[in-house]
């Protein structure tokens, strides 16, 4: 009983550690406005120079809405039916093309954030919509390379918002 207890309090101790070791954070950060030509070449050398693990494989910016292609998911399923020996196979294959778009006029804000994974230190930048869901589209283990993605971002995101609005008033 006593060591079911301590096994108990160490398995407690051991999730709390893991808990505390993950997760984001905002980071307070005041953005740069750069030039709207420099900020396009920025996070496009960003984006594509990130970890391959969170690198798009297609990244398009236009006066509407940036969009992030990850590639194709595809689901098969089958089977097979006999009684000792196959007598017959079916099967079907689903393929969908997974990306991510943000509209510049439902952008909301470019937010900085300290993120812990597997022990280490990262940073990612995210866009939080008007309806609060955040879409982390940069990360990098460089605070430096975090700060100009957001002030790059940052600048586009304006840009595009006013542009936009002025369309919609004309």
């Amino acid at each position: 009983r006593q060591g079911t207890m301590m096994l108990k309090n160490v398995s407690i101790l051991a999730l709390l550690f893991l808990l505390s070791s993950c997760g984001t954070t905002p980071i307070e950060y005041k953005p740069s406005t750069l030039k709207l030509d420099t900020a396009k070449e920025i996070v496009e050398e960003l984006t594509w120079s990130q970890h391959p693990t969170y690198r798009p494989s297609g990244f398009e910016i236009n006066d509407k809405y940036m969009a992030w292609d990850f590639g194709v998911k595809s689901e098969s399923s089958g089977m097979a039916v006999g009684n000792g020996t196959v007598t017959g196979i079916s099967g079907t294959t689903t393929s969908k093309n997974i990306g991510e778009r943000s509209y510049f006029k439902s952008i909301d804000k470019v937010e900085l954030f300290l993120w812990k994974r597997k022990f280490r230190t990262w940073y990612t930048v995210s866009l939080t919509e008007k309806n609060n869901t955040y879409k982390y589209v940069y990360r990098t283990q460089s605070l430096e390379d975090a700060e100009k993605f957001t002030d790059a971002m940052s600048t586009i995101v304006k840009y595009y918002k006013e542009q936009n609005t002025l369309q919609t008033q004309k």
